[in-house]
């Protein structure tokens, strides 16, 4: 019985802990995030998103980079408002090339970094393609391709060292085909119709690249 008491002060001091402690983050603000848009046609602006990890208490400044000037440029800086977690910034990019190109924008304060990527296209309609999936057999005679388009009514046709492979069935979402080799291979590609082309190394690689 003499342990009560003591037990019962236990629960009420877990109970009353203020909320404070729970949710405020440790430490100044930090950039959390930064969010483009998925593409934009050379030569045009993007409106960019930058949140930090926490509603600033007065106006506080972000540093901004752009990992490519020659391609977008974006202003030195942005001030998150003075009640606020987020600020909006202008990407401007340039028509200085053909092709699809990918720049990196980046968010700077406290030490902390934070990204994203954008990709600039040389036309309105241009598609973006992953190639997600490029698998061969053990005996490297058949090849199964698994790929993507951000636009509609693309048809995405597999090469490999410039020889064509076939073209992808579209299946929902999703572009799928399993074609026949006649010796190994080290990469697929995969071109769209909509201008779009996407790369990925054959047997190991994990990743899409823009090509």
């Amino acid at each position: 019985m003499t342990f009560r008491p003591v037990a019962a002060l236990l629960v009420f001091a877990a109970v009353f802990v203020p909320v404070a402690s729970f949710g405020a983050p440790a430490g100044p603000p930090v950039p959390e995030s930064v969010t483009l848009p998925t593409k934009v046609v050379k030569g045009e602006a993007a409106v960019g998103t930058v949140c930090l990890d926490q509603v600033v208490t007065e106006p506080t400044e972000v540093r901004l980079f752009s990992g490519n000037e020659f391609l977008a440029t974006v202003d030195p800086s942005v001030v998150v408002a003075a009640g606020e977690q987020c600020a909006a910034f202008t990407v401007q990019t340039f028509d200085r090339f053909p092709t699809i190109e990918t720049v990196i924008i980046s968010a700077f304060l406290n030490d902390t970094f934070a990204d994203a990527v954008l990709a600039v296209i040389p036309a309105p309609g241009v598609d973006l393609v992953e190639v997600t999936k490029a698998d061969v057999n053990k005996s490297f005679t058949k090849v199964t391709i698994q790929a993507t388009s951000d636009e509609p009514g693309a048809i995405l046709t597999a090469f490999s060292a410039g020889v064509e492979l076939g073209v992808l069935e579209q299946k929902g979402d999703r572009y799928v085909g399993r074609f026949d080799l006649n010796q190994p291979i080290n990469n697929v590609e995969v071109v769209s119709s909509l201008g779009g082309c996407a790369q990925r190394a054959v047997p190991n690689g994990t990743s899409s690249n823009l090509c």
